[in-house]
């Protein structure tokens, strides 16, 4: 008989957990497993790479008012849903003047948005929470499951979190899945209790679909010039450091190389980074592109890959370029060094002035360059995390 596996995500918009989560969706042997995906928001980009055979669980029509968590509470109370309502007008209540009750919004928004959920009517075998905090709290209040497993993708010492409410949940698991040695570690520091339940699994890709994606044209990069190709993709938020990247194109420039630097993604820092741009006088040479569901034909056109990030939980773009055997820089943070192998399969920068060196290097020396590409070419792909993640509920 088939195992029933459920997924329990936010949304599918364009990230790095959401994407993982698509490639393990169609990685697992729907031979062996009966999978179904419950999204808080059946929306986002990757909808349309679900593969076939997964079921994908509604949202109970009760859940489906929530809309506006300024107005949700007045929704309720208008279909009838009082107990609802009063929960929802708790929550923002909280929320509102949590600074002068001394209770972390995060706290005061759960214990009452708890009530604001339907369980999920059907029993598994597993179920998954496959983003921190919410997901999390969901799989362990509102699903049946033999086995409760949670993913924490980000690095807790660099995002808040509710130790308190997180511990009280953690406790409730089976086990806790971590991206990357690093994130074990720092878990380990705030829940030793965790030892046994925390496994490393990092985010998976799968180097057929990336190759595969990677042919489609884009227009928005000029292949045909002599001019160097930077490349960076990610989110436009203070972790993944574009402001750096900047900094380190005018730095370039100011030393004679022609190069232009592209950045795949889209967030909040937009507005800020493009005053940057224009105080640097990088105008025509520093292009944010946006958000794109299919990063995989710039990092093909690209000619140096660079991932300046501040932290990471695990740099799936990374791995990513690395399926393309592009020539990598990358910040020195102890997540790209268990990707990456220092002037062997890329190069580790500890400061933007190592990153300048690091990109004119790989420009200037062919030799060097070609040595990158070929060492990426010998690195081997397989269906290890998968396994790992299966040997959760196999055990």
């Amino acid at each position: 008989m088939k195992k029933k596996v459920l997924f329990v995500m936010e949304s599918l918009g364009i990230g790095g957990a959401e994407k993982s989560l698509v490639t393990i969706l169609s990685s697992l042997d729907q031979s062996k497993y009966d999978i179904s995906l419950y999204l808080f928001r059946a929306s986002g980009a990757f909808m349309h790479q679900i593969p076939e055979g997964v079921n994908i669980i509604p949202i109970s029509k009760v859940d489906a008012l929530q809309k506006n968590f300024k107005t949700d509470w007045f929704t309720y109370l208008i279909h009838g849903y009082i107990r609802r309502s009063i929960y929802s007008l708790k929550w923002l209540i909280g929320c509102c003047f949590s600074r002068y009750i001394k209770r972390e919004k995060e706290y005061i928004g759960w214990e009452n948005s708890v009530h604001l959920y339907s369980d999920i009517p059907n029993e598994y075998d597993v179920a998954i929470g496959f983003l921190e905090k919410k997901t999390t709290y969901f799989v362990v209040d509102h699903v049946k499951a033999k086995k409760k497993i949670a993913f924490m993708h980000t690095d807790y010492d660099t995002i808040p979190h509710n130790r308190k409410l997180d511990e009280k949940y953690f406790k409730q698991l089976d086990y806790l899945a971590v991206v990357s040695e690093h994130t074990r570690e720092t878990m380990l520091k705030y829940f030793p209790f965790m030892e046994r339940k925390i496994r490393v699994i990092k985010n998976i890709v799968s180097p057929e679909l990336i190759c595969s994606m990677a042919q489609e044209k884009i227009m928005e990069m000029n292949v045909e010039t002599s001019t160097v190709r930077l490349l960076t993709v990610g989110r436009l938020t203070n972790s993944k450091n574009i402001d750096g990247a900047i900094r380190v194109l005018a730095a370039l420039r100011t030393l004679g190389v022609e190069a232009e630097w592209f950045v795949v993604g889209e967030g909040e820092e937009r507005a800020n980074l493009e005053k940057l741009i224009k105080d640097y006088g990088v105008e025509r040479c520093f292009h944010l592109l946006g958000a794109k569901s299919n990063p995989y034909p710039y990092m093909r056109c690209c000619d140096v890959y660079v991932q300046p990030s501040r932290w990471e939980g695990y740099g799936i773009t990374v791995a990513e370029a690395k399926v393309l055997c592009k020539p990598i820089v990358v910040s020195s943070i102890p997540e790209f060094k268990e990707q990456i192998v220092d002037r062997t399969t890329g190069v580790i920068c500890d400061n933007e002035e190592e990153m300048v060196q690091g990109i004119k290097q790989i420009i200037n020396n062919v030799e060097f360059r070609e040595q990158l590409v070929e060492n990426l070419q010998k690195c081997t792909y397989s269906s290890e995390e998968i396994k790992k993640l299966e040997s959760l509920w196999e055990e």
